[in-house]
């Protein structure tokens, strides 16, 4: 559940989850890391910056724009993101995007 909820909510902490559980967060990161691998904290750091790329190469949305939809720090905390997630900077991806919309499409 808490997987899910990260995904569909990735701007909010896990404490903010535990509260309305009413468990402790150390007790749900700790259950978390044994059932995924990693941290509640890196899954959803993963969580925002998938979603950040997808708005990315699927919306005209400015950088900066994305960039603070998805609570990131600032711009540099997103491209960097991107650029640990996908190897490349949201401006490569944004011009591969492009190039794609104005290719001719074959009948």
């Amino acid at each position: 559940m808490l997987a899910q909820y990260i995904r569909e909510h990735p701007e909010k902490a896990i404490g903010y989850w535990a509260r309305s559980l009413g468990l402790a967060a150390s007790t749900i990161s700790r259950a978390f890391r044994q059932a995924f691998g990693v941290s509640p904290a890196e899954y959803r750091a993963t969580a925002r910056t998938l979603q950040a790329y997808q708005r990315l190469v699927e919306t005209e949305t400015t950088l900066s724009d994305i960039a603070t939809q998805l609570h990131f720090s600032d711009q540099a905390h997103f491209t960097r993101a991107i650029r640990a997630l996908t190897g490349a900077p949201p401006n490569y991806w944004r011009k591969v995007k492009n190039l794609q919309d104005t290719k001719p499409r074959r009948a």
